[in-house]
């Protein structure tokens, strides 16, 4: 809700301070990507589905991120969750950001994406 409140908010901030000094604003706001927004049935369905599949190990949180992400779009039409696979290899030193040029994923995430979603579909089944 607040990324829907965000550029009313920022005008009338913008205004009020402008308005102090008798100066005038002009303000052109640019919306990026609504937040993510995860549909805690989708999360509660994909986190058992992920500890059936390879433990309650398996599953750790992350802290919330401000990054923008593509997928919100889709989440604005149909209930979803986004969940991040670890791209990493365990006991990596030298860490690569997603969005960096140099960012080499680890391989073997590709199979712990296809064995999350298909223990979700299974999971679901049951449900």
């Amino acid at each position: 809700e607040a990324w829907r409140q965000a550029p009313d908010a920022v005008v009338a901030a913008i205004d009020e301070i402008a308005n102090l000094y008798r100066a005038k604003s002009e303000i052109n706001y640019v919306r990026g990507v609504p937040p993510v927004v995860n549909e805690p049935g989708v999360t509660e369905l994909l986190r058992d589905a992920m500890i059936a599949r390879r433990g309650v190990d398996s599953v750790v949180g992350t802290e919330q991120s401000l990054g923008g992400e593509d997928f919100s779009w889709y989440l604005e039409h149909v209930p979803g969750a986004m969940a991040r696979l670890g791209v990493r290899t365990p006991g990596e030193r030298h860490v690569r950001d997603l969005h960096q040029g140099d960012f080499d994923v680890d391989e073997s995430s590709i199979t712990v994406g296809v064995e999350l979603f298909t223990a979700a579909a299974l999971v679901n089944g049951l449900r």
